[in-house]
């Protein structure tokens, strides 16, 4: 029995943890400790129909996507006090029509005193549509995304 327990510890560890684990398995199949617990489990049973108020409810798309970050609405209270500014490559007479590109909801806008900003008041953010008549007698529509649309800095 001295030789065995001496020739044990020669060994490499990975023969010393089977082992180990063998003899610990051993002895917890005989106490019965496994048979004990495989009984006590109970059996599930699932309904046999599925009704309506039974039916587990699917998911919404905003839980489905919990990351995905929802485009605010366009309310004009959110920010009443910031304005924001879209500048013009030549000078600008008058400003026709400023919205906002996705659903054509109009924003509040003027024309700067030198006619070289539009300055909006209570941009939400997004794409926006404007049609501008320039000092030179041309006239154009122009598409500014929400990277070209700065706030206005109160000095």
């Amino acid at each position: 029995m001295i030789c065995f327990f001496r020739n044990l510890f020669v060994w490499q560890p990975t023969k010393k943890a089977i082992l180990f684990s063998t003899l610990l398995l051993a002895a917890v199949i005989s106490s019965g400790y496994l048979v004990k617990a495989q009984n006590t489990a109970q059996p599930q049973t699932l309904p046999s129909t599925i009704t309506p108020n039974t039916a587990p409810a699917l998911p919404t798309k905003n839980e489905m996507l919990p990351n995905k970050q929802v485009a605010p609405a366009h309310n004009p209270t959110n920010f009443p006090d910031l304005e924001y500014q879209i500048y013009l490559d030549s000078p600008a007479l008058k400003i026709d029509s400023l919205r906002y590109a996705k659903d054509q909801t109009p924003i509040l806008g003027k024309l700067s005193p030198d006619g070289k900003r539009i300055i909006m008041r209570n941009y939400q953010g997004g794409r926006v549509n404007v049609y501008v008549f320039f000092e030179n007698g041309r006239h154009q529509s122009l598409t500014k995304s929400q990277c070209v649309i700065d706030p206005v800095i109160v000095l």
